[in-house]
């Protein structure tokens, strides 16, 4: 047993080796590449160093009891105790995560060599883990328990049976081991309440996030909540499979597998939502109803539409209410032309930004007491006024630390961020040309950024435009099955209810919209009502502003 003992403590010493060395250089690695944070690897890395060494004070504690001569058979050496067990599933957990982030990292490092050792390091991780026997039976919940009900049926109750005086011992285990079961079916019930109340919370984020996207809120509130929801999902599925193990075991049930259940989860790796195509992709699917839940709030009106589309499938000649539909197809032939009116203007600033970049180029600046002068045979050199140097090559410029910053005053300042220097005046060993061409260069890189994110936008907009196209068609089917389905109601009513439906649309529009006045006495802005004409400070929650000029401002305020 000694000597069993003794070589799992060589396995254990040559992973800590193997994994200490791993960290090491993956340290250094991320630091000349910048991969993640300082702080978020201390994270990750410090609670799998703290697990290793609490893993290998129990081999210790194991050997060091074997020494003493000890009874194998005292259930305090075999229960462990509750920061133990705890260790021990965690260690399961963080093998497998720590693993899997060294092979992330290999994806994302740039470096082919790091690569290749660090996929060959992770290899030998995980062969060496699974060569630890009895370390593997400690840290997988499942061959704990068997490992502790094998070993009281082998040895413990036999041994305590034959002994009269270890009675009361049984006993003790007998009502702990009944106490287990009955904690075992709370917990069963606890983990039901559990995936109860998570997929509640997951329709309410997906609520959450379908609005976010319809009413064009920022993005990064989108992405807050899907990296929250990605990491408790992470949390409850892990925590969820470990207890569903632990009490199929201990209550000798069955996993039965479950479409909808958060075991499932536990074995799908879960994507965060980092930008918007992620978003996109699962709200954007190709399916009708993904594509009307983006324009429309109430379920009925999709049901409807959706129910309606089914029927013209299927050629069917059912009386149904397919003025409603229309008027809802029609309104949405609005909101696509506006959105192709966004993209065509928005393409055009493309192109003038694309025009200008090309025109805006640095100017090429001699350092200070260079001219360009050129010769009898007509070619051009440069020459030095002061130490009357010559060269047939453009000198180079010696760059500084000093920075040209503007004020909110439209004054000039110089700062040196190195020596913490501050002047009003150009420094003498800069020349006021240069740092001008170096200003000149940044704000070109900022623009051509600013193109990047305008392109970006546009290919979002393209991206919707293909996919409403589907709704533009659903129109067209429509209008072709008109004929072959009974109204309820003659096209002369029908048109009057429209019209009336857009009257009252109409009025109902010119009551939320506000016009912006600028009050210089105060320097405050009011809000001045079309329909009611009240001059108000704050804005009603459903209002449109219209922004007018000090001219228009003057004309409207003077008429009214």
């Amino acid at each position: 047993m000694e000597e069993f003992f003794k070589a799992q403590k060589r396995n254990f010493r040559q992973l800590n080796r193997f994994t200490t060395d791993v960290i090491y250089v993956l340290k250094k690695q991320i630091q000349t590449e910048n991969i993640i944070t300082k702080t978020d690897f201390a994270f990750v890395f410090s609670d799998f160093l703290f697990l290793l060494g609490s893993i290998e004070s129990f081999l210790n504690k194991a050997q060091s009891q074997l020494k003493k001569d000890q009874d194998l058979v005292s259930p305090d050496f075999w229960l462990p105790t509750v920061t133990e067990r705890g260790v021990f599933i965690l260690f399961d957990e963080w093998s497998k995560k720590i693993c899997n982030i060294f092979i992330e990292f290999a994806r994302i490092s740039k470096s082919i060599s790091f690569r290749k050792w660090i996929l060959e390091r992770s290899k030998e991780i995980n062969k060496n883990i699974s060569n630890i026997v009895f370390f593997a039976a400690l840290t997988k919940p499942i061959k704990i328990l068997r490992l502790y009900v094998n070993f009281f049926q082998t040895l413990v109750l036999p041994k305590m049976n034959s002994d009269k005086n270890d009675k009361k011992t049984v006993r003790f285990i007998q009502n702990k081991l009944i106490e287990v079961n009955e904690n075992a079916i709370k917990q069963r019930t606890k983990i039901i309440e559990l995936e109860k109340l998570y997929r509640i919370d997951s329709q309410v984020i997906g609520e959450v996030v379908i609005n976010l996207v319809t009413k064009n809120r920022k993005i990064q509130s989108i992405i807050k909540i899907g990296n929250i929801h990605n990491l408790t999902t992470t949390m409850v599925s892990r925590s969820v499979h470990t207890l569903y193990v632990l009490t199929d075991i201990l209550l000798f049930t069955k996993p039965e597998p479950e479409i909808d259940s958060i075991r499932c989860l536990y074995l799908i790796p879960i994507q965060s939502i980092t930008y918007t195509k992620s978003i996109e992709n699962q709200l954007y699917i190709n399916s009708t109803e993904s594509l009307l839940k983006i324009q429309f709030n109430s379920t009925e009106e999709i049901k409807n539409i959706l129910n309606l589309i089914k029927l013209i499938q299927n050629n069917s000649r059912k009386s149904i209410n397919l003025k409603y539909g229309y008027q809802r197809i029609d309104k949405l032939e609005k909101k696509i032309k506006k959105l192709e009116k966004n993209a065509q203007t928005l393409s055009t600033d493309v192109i003038n930004l694309k025009e200008r970049l090309k025109n805006k180029k640095p100017k090429n600046v001699l350092p200070r007491n260079w001219k360009r002068v050129l010769s009898q045979n007509g070619q051009e050199y440069y020459f030095n006024i002061k130490t009357f140097e010559t060269s047939w090559e453009i000198p180079t410029i010696i760059h500084n630390d000093w920075r040209k910053i503007k004020t909110r005053n439209n004054r000039f300042f110089y700062l040196n961020p190195k020596t913490q220097q501050i002047t009003l005046s150009p420094p003498e060993e800069i020349d006021s040309d240069i740092l001008e061409n170096e200003l000149e260069e940044e704000r070109i890189k900022r623009e051509k950024i600013k193109l990047m994110e305008e392109n970006k936008k546009l290919e979002i907009q393209k991206k919707k435009l293909l996919e409403i196209i589907q709704i533009k068609d659903l129109r067209n089917q429509i209008s072709k099955a008109q004929k072959n389905v009974d109204l309820p109601h003659s096209p002369r009513r029908v048109k009057l209810e429209e019209q009336e439906q857009e009257e009252k649309q109409e009025e109902k529009l010119e009551e939320q919209i506000w016009f912006e006045i600028y009050d210089h006495e105060k320097k405050k802005f009011k809000y001045y009502g079309k329909t009611t004409k009240i001059i108000r400070v704050h804005l009603p929650k459903e209002a449109i502003i219209v922004k007018l000029s000090e001219r228009e401002a003057e004309e409207f305020l003077s008429q009214n």
